[in-house]
């Protein structure tokens, strides 16, 4: 299955819990083209600490939504996702190579 792994980062990530109970989250503030979020809607989101730490957070994305945040003299498009919580991917590793830009897309 199609997979996104992400390095969260207290000023990038922030995880949020929207909706208790249906256990579905929002994670955001991502540097992801909108088509790749569209392609990653039903596939699985994984949340590091770093590249070679196990997931603390795992799901499926159910949807997305993007907002614009300024950059260096331009707007910048970032995603954020909302995910329904699947505990047992929770403590996957994923391999070292294939990590760019803090973020690693498994096909």
């Amino acid at each position: 299955m199609k997979a996104i792994h992400l390095i969260e980062r207290e000023h990038v990530g922030k995880l949020t819990q929207v909706y208790p109970e249906r256990d579905e989250w929002e994670t955001g503030y991502w540097s992801v083209k909108r088509q790749k979020a569209f392609e990653l809607i039903d596939c699985e989101l994984y949340l590091h600490r770093g590249q070679k730490e196990p997931a603390f957070f795992g799901g499926i994305i159910i949807g997305f939504y993007c907002f614009d945040t300024e950059g260096v003299g331009r707007m910048k498009e970032r995603i954020v996702f909302r995910v329904k919580r699947v505990p047992e991917l929770e403590g996957t590793v994923t391999p070292q190579e294939g990590w760019g830009n803090e973020q690693k897309t498994v096909y």
